[in-house]
């Protein structure tokens, strides 16, 4: 029962952070950009960055005003980046960004004495310590991207799978506005190599077996939500860092949907799935 109540808050993290993560992953998969969130999700960690060598915490509200800034200005860019298509992938210029934002995270801590410390904080996250205020704040801010994806569902879906329009600068600014909003909540409870993870994963899993958004969802919840347990569970079991131990198991998870996808037949000569 101790365990129970002690692990409760980080598992309801989880399952709120792979709810939304798991609905803006399939946009990014499909969308052919996997790395945006975690450009995105680097660029508001050099908003934190900064803030924190500004005496504040990363749960202050003066670091994710920062962090905010920092991932519309990333939003802005990239949304604006598709001329650049025409010459360049633009999954090009979203390494560029994560590459440069992880960098600049590195010069900007080495002016504090505990940069390597803060660095590790940024990537890995402490799930485990979150509080049920910030569980609270972050469903509140993760409902209202919810419902702005819901009600301008049409043109947020048009924007993803009708490729054959020309997008509309201001629903990408949009799109990359909101999971840029989401990633800066997520990274602050659970590190960047967790909001990578959350986003990427499940939609993966859920493309293998799944034709429909509907089926999808439920799929990568599904996933998220188990995966989420498991990796919780094993942490606190073993004593293991966890968002390592839930990563690890979201890949050794992916490893084996993907060898039953292909014992199923469930991709094409193109290795696309049906």
């Amino acid at each position: 029962m101790e365990v129970i109540i002690f692990m409760l808050p980080a598992f309801m993290a989880a399952l709120v952070i792979a709810g939304i993560h798991c609905y803006l992953g399939l946009h990014i998969v499909s969308r052919g950009i996997i790395f945006i969130d975690l450009s995105l999700a680097q660029i508001a960690a050099l908003g934190y960055a900064i803030a924190l060598i500004l005496g504040y915490h990363i749960g202050d509200w003066q670091a994710i005003f920062m962090a905010l800034v920092f991932a519309v200005i990333g939003s802005l860019l990239f949304s604006y980046a598709q001329p650049l298509e025409r010459r360049i992938p633009l999954e090009a210029v979203i390494g560029i960004g994560y590459v440069v934002a992880a960098a600049a995270a590195v010069l900007v801590l080495s002016f504090s004495s505990s940069g390597t410390e803060d660095f590790e904080k940024l990537a890995m996250g402490n799930i485990l310590v979150v509080s049920w205020h910030d569980i609270t704040k972050t469903i509140v801010i993760y409902a209202g991207v919810g419902l702005l994806h819901w009600f301008y569902r049409k043109k947020f879906m048009e924007a993803t799978f009708n490729r054959a329009c020309t997008r509309s600068k201001l629903w990408d600014f949009l799109f990359y506005l909101s999971l840029g909003v989401v990633v800066t909540y997520s990274v602050a409870i659970a590190g960047v190599l967790l909001v990578f993870s959350y986003l990427v994963i499940p939609a993966v899993c859920a493309l293998i077996f799944c034709d429909t958004i509907k089926t999808r969802l439920i799929c990568g919840w599904l996933v998220g939500f188990i995966i989420s347990a498991l990796g919780l569970l094993i942490s606190f079991k073993f004593d293991l860092p966890t968002a390592p131990a839930i990563t690890v198991c979201f890949g050794i998870l992916f490893i084996v949907i993907a060898l039953a996808g292909l014992k199923m037949g469930r991709y094409n000569g193109n290795g696309a799935c049906r």
